[in-house]
């Protein structure tokens, strides 16, 4: 009702972006362990500033508000986010790191890079086509060994991102058709009388937004019919911008 476009589509949507600019990184970065030291100035590594956490969890927020019935995954979305988050952040480490690391060509570590390069890609597919993954980790996606003259902490480093990845797997289980759904009537109204589905005293959010513009648009005329002051009708307007938690913040 206060959105152009879902919010739950915008975030998947941001979310699979951000595991295929992780992609990227991870083959470039392979490519490189292959013994091509052009690959990095290839590939561009991902942004932190851009499509930062706040971002995602605002968009999370207005989701919510939004299908109320979202926030009964909250914790799964919460960690995919912070999954997802946590994988950037790895990855723009690593894409800094690598001009320090050994030119020579090191097939192991070549192959846990291609491993989680493609899980990336299969999770972000999933992501934008809204279904839970179909295929299974890809071959060698398991804890590779540590190899003799590798990177300081690059064994670790990927290890961490492996299991990150698992998390991100699991927290796409909401994603599955399948699955119970108890979605309340505020989502699915058996009718659609005069009152929209957001009248409801369960609607909290909606709630407090109509009751914080409200106060602030009869406070606005009180003021202006108090002053004789008919320039002040757009505060009110204003007042309606500053209640919603989306805009009110940019405002």
């Amino acid at each position: 009702f206060l959105w152009p476009d879902d919010p739950e589509t915008k975030l998947r949507a941001a979310l699979a972006g951000r595991l295929t600019s992780i992609t990227r990184v991870m083959r470039a970065l392979a490519i490189l362990e292959g013994g091509d030291s052009t690959a990095l100035s290839q590939v561009t590594a991902p942004s932190l500033a851009g499509d930062d956490l706040s971002t995602q969890l605002d968009l999370l927020g207005n989701a919510e508000a939004r299908h109320p019935s979202l926030r009964r995954r909250h914790t799964e979305q919460l960690a995919l986010i912070v999954e997802v988050d946590r994988l950037v952040t790895t990855a723009v480490w690593l894409i800094n790191d690598a001009r320090d690391w050994a030119t020579a060509p090191n097939e192991e570590i070549q192959r846990q890079l291609l491993a989680i390069a493609l899980e990336c890609s299969r999770l972000a597919d999933a992501l934008r086509a809204g279904q839970p993954p179909t295929d299974a980790p890809p071959p060698g996606f398991e804890a590779g060994h540590h190899e003799a003259g590798e990177a300081p902490g690059l064994g670790p480093t990927l290890d961490d991102m492996r299991l990150a990845l698992h998390r991100t797997r699991e927290a796409l289980g909401f994603l599955d058709p399948d699955r119970p759904e108890l979605a309340p009537g505020l989502d699915h109204p058996s009718r659609t009388p005069l009152l929209t589905p957001a009248f409801s005293l369960k609607n909290t959010e909606a709630v407090t937004l109509a009751l914080k513009a409200g106060v602030g648009i009869e406070l606005s005329y009180l003021v202006m019919h108090a002053l004789s002051w008919g320039a002040l009708v757009t505060a009110g307007v204003s007042a309606v911008l500053v209640s919603q938690t989306s805009i009110g913040a940019i405002v």
